[in-house]
């Protein structure tokens, strides 16, 4: 017979994983073996079910939590049919601003643009109006399209019209827009267009005489007089100096300098401009015409009582003896000045002979060709350009070279050229002067006044960061105070193949008047020096050497 213990043992096992100091776990019951009371533990929970259901809910909870918020981000309201009618508005007008302003789009799509602004926005809408404005003043567009923008903008405001006249009409190069602009501001009727006009008049012209150009007709129908008088008028008036001058440069291109020169002479008034060249063409017998000129005339007539200009005085009057019909620059003032040759000495043949010889030693480069059909840069022999030189300018050529001849300006030429290849954005250039000035005021032999030159470094302006050489107003106001002005090509030092001037360089002599030596470095320790004048003279100097063993590294 089985006792109540096995009984219970079959019926009801142990938990022996759960058992703990030799009690057992009974499922129901409150007693132990001997029949005491125990307290009833509760059932064993499954550990490894609760985490697995624990963890599908957190996870099921992050993601409903991530939907939401994903979800909260993406809703947006509804936009109402006002918002969507003024963004498609909007964008329309920008797409149409963007076809008329854009250059690759035929005229006619651009003109089809144009009137649908015109259409939506009103013809006189701000936006329009500043669309075709951008028509007229940046670079790339077409006539066609710089007349009809024009059209456009006089038809909707007269007054704007006139504004943008007065600003872009001297810049503008296309004919048939001079031609319309010409027109256009007949009908304005503005006084004040008169200046712009003169302006843009001022320009070289090949197929029209100046008679005939758009701006002289439009001067005319505004102030219903002659071309002359306007310009007369323009010069003595006190106003903007750019307009002067202009009108001074059409009065000697319309009447002859002999006009000008007449015409100043008997002027009246106490203008320093008019009193300035009044004094220079009375003792010197030159025009000043460019505004670099013109304003060398003006300072020197502020000094007309220094040192200088009492020897530039008493030295011409000695060389007008033997050189009746030439007259003196402003910028050969300060070479005059400082005189080193004798009355007897200044003859053309014999000056000529004296350069002749010496460049004859030397060893000269030309600038190639850029490709095989471009047009040849000028010839830079001394025998090309004799016909265009002066006396004044064969006195420069001899002071040039008499200055390099001497080892120490030869050694600063090279050394800054070597420094200025530090600098990457643009070239450097500056002024050459006398070194040592003589006291007297009479002409002096070379034997006794031997002149040694040197350097005077300006630092250059950039023109919009496009690494071009810009001259700084000191330096173009202190030539007057100098022998010439000097750029390095000193870009490698290797650089045969860019001697001389170039066709920027050139530009620049011809409107600042004023002579320019270009140093071209074309070896170790060895230079080229080219002499540009404004005449369009151009001639080579040679190559010179330096011997020294003393210079500073990255040559």
């Amino acid at each position: 017979m089985a006792t109540i213990k096995d009984s219970m043992s079959a019926s009801y096992p142990l938990d022996r994983q759960n058992s703990r100091c030799g009690q057992a776990h009974w499922p129901h019951g409150t007693s132990d073996w001997h029949g005491r009371s125990v307290p009833l533990p509760c059932p064993p929970k499954p550990q490894g079910r609760r985490n697995q259901v624990l963890g599908t809910l957190g996870i099921t909870g992050l993601a409903l939590t991530l939907w939401m918020i994903i979800a909260g981000c993406s809703v947006t309201r509804k936009p109402s049919p006002g918002a969507t009618l003024a963004t498609r508005r909007s964008r329309q007008i920008a797409r149409l601003v963007h076809r008329l302003d854009n250059c690759a789009v035929s005229n006619q799509a651009r003109q089809r643009a144009d009137r649908s602004l015109a259409m939506l926005l009103g013809a006189q809408s701000p936006i329009r109006l500043a669309a075709l404005t951008y028509i007229l003043h940046t670079t790339g567009q077409s006539s066609a399209m710089r007349i009809y923008a024009l059209q456009q903008i006089f038809t909707a405001n007269r007054t704007l019209a006139a504004a943008l006249l007065k600003k872009y009409l001297p810049t503008w190069q296309q004919w048939p827009v001079l031609f319309y602009a010409g027109k256009v501001c007949a009908q304005c009727h503005d006084p004040r267009l008169v200046g712009p006009l003169i302006l843009s008049l001022n320009r070289p012209a090949v197929r029209y005489q100046l008679s005939q150009r758009p701006e002289a007709v439009a001067i005319r129908d505004i102030t219903g007089q002659s071309l002359r008088q306007v310009l007369t008028g323009t010069l003595l008036q006190p106003g903007s100096m750019e307009v002067r001058i202009a009108a001074l440069a059409l009065l000697r291109q319309e009447k002859g300098p002999a006009f000008v020169r007449q015409f100043l002479q008997h002027a009246a008034g106490d203008d320093p401009m008019i009193s300035a060249m009044q004094w220079w063409i009375r003792h010197y017998r030159h025009v000043s015409v460019s505004t670099t000129e013109i304003l060398w005339t003006q300072e020197l007539y502020v000094e007309k009582r220094s040192p200088m200009m009492i020897r530039c005085a008493g030295n011409w009057r000695q060389l007008r003896g033997y050189v009746r019909r030439h007259t003196l620059t402003p910028a050969q003032a300060y070479m005059l000045a400082h005189l080193h040759v004798t009355p007897a000495d200044i003859t053309r043949s014999g000056l000529l002979q004296a350069i002749a010889a010496e460049l004859r030693h030397q060893k000269h480069l030309r600038r190639p060709r850029p490709y095989p059909h471009a047009p040849g840069y000028p010839n830079p022999s001394l025998q090309s350009n004799a016909p265009r030189l002066t006396l004044l300018d064969m006195i420069l050529l001899q002071d040039m070279l008499c200055g390099l001849s001497h080892s120490a300006f030869r050694q600063m030429v090279y050394r800054d050229g070597l420094r200025s290849m530090h600098n990457h954005a643009s070239e450097t250039g500056g002024l050459i002067c006398y070194a040592h000035i003589p006291a007297g005021l009479a002409f002096t032999t070379p034997r006794t006044a031997e002149k040694s030159l040197t350097l005077h470094i300006f630092p250059p302006l950039l023109n919009r960061d496009s690494g071009v050489y810009v001259s700084s107003p000191m330096l173009l106001a202190a030539t007057v105070h100098a022998l010439a002005e000097f750029i390095f090509h000193f870009q490698h030092v290797h650089n045969a193949r860019y001697v001389g001037p170039a066709v920027g360089d050139l530009a620049y002599v011809r409107r600042t008047r004023c002579a320019v030596v270009i140093f071209t470095s074309v070896a170790r320790r060895a230079f080229d020096a080219t002499l540009d004048l404004p005449n369009g003279a151009v001639v080579d100097l040679g190559i010179f050497h330096v011997h020294s063993p003393a210079m500073p590294s990255g040559g």
